[in-house]
């Protein structure tokens, strides 16, 4: 009911401007009622997106059909450790928001109320100053920008946060299903914990413009995927430890964060 009126359109410009003059409408509506978390979906179906919503206090994936079904986040017959690496750490990732950032301005009900202690601000002090440094001195090599550690400090913390969540889920996983010993072809040799983390990579293969990473590093909260990938992985002593990194490795990375 809520674009039934003009719909008798003759061109594609028409029905973009009825389409943004019936949705400026509804939120005009909207401006002197209470909102309803029970009736209301905020979120645009037509685009592909995970992100937490502090005002449901929820994780919102959707776009399921063109994205999350779709190899390398899901697939039906992949191993499990193949999906917890992929479309799992993109749930512990949003989930993890919901404590820090957004979260921490909202309480359970999507009210915005700060609901830490101070405590709990003390504590958060350094292990925030940490994820700090570690994207810090960072550069994006194909724009020679330097990545902006405090732009991308929330992202950069539920990467972390997000990847114990999801790799603590994984290994669950394993325990109740001690026989799964299902692999890829051409990777035969290597167990769950490495396609869990192999897969989490692979997730973030993508060939970004020069002028598309250059608006990443200037605007989007979210570190551009190669580095993003690449410091949170080597931040993992899990990664670490399942592919057995050597002190001298690039990978193994100096002053480690815990968050």
């Amino acid at each position: 009911t809520r674009w039934k009126r003009n719909t008798n359109c003759i061109s594609f410009l028409d029905i973009y401007l009825n389409f943004r003059k019936n949705n400026a409408i509804h939120k005009l509506q909207k401006v002197h009622s209470s909102y309803n978390r029970s009736r209301e979906w905020p979120h645009d179906l037509t685009k592909v997106n995970a992100y937490y919503s502090p005002l449901e206090n929820s994780a919102v994936l959707y776009g399921l059909v063109v994205f999350f079904t779709n190899y390398p986040f899901y697939s039906f017959g992949l191993p499990s450790s193949v999906k917890m690496g992929t479309l799992g750490w993109i749930i512990g990732h949003e989930l993890n928001h919901a404590f820090y950032g957004p979260g921490r301005d909202h309480d359970e009900y999507g009210n915005e109320r700060y609901w830490w202690s101070q405590e709990a601000r003390n504590n958060f002090t350094e292990p925030e100053n940490c994820v700090r440094g570690l994207y810090k001195d960072q550069i994006e090599e194909k724009t020679c920008m330097k990545i902006n550690e405090n732009k991308t400090l929330n992202e950069n913390i539920a990467d972390i946060k997000g990847l114990e969540t999801a790799f603590e889920a994984h290994r669950r996983l394993l325990l109740q299903s001690p026989n799964d010993t299902q692999r890829l072809p051409c990777l035969n040799e290597s167990n769950p914990d490495k396609l869990f983390f192999i897969s989490l990579a692979y997730s973030f293969c993508q060939n970004d413009q020069l002028a598309e990473l250059k608006d990443i590093v200037l605007r989007d909260p979210h570190t551009p995927s190669k580095i993003r990938v690449n410091r949170h992985l080597g931040n993992s002593k899990s990664f670490l430890e399942t592919f057995q990194c050597k002190e001298d490795s690039r990978m193994n990375i100096r002053g480690k964060c815990e968050v």
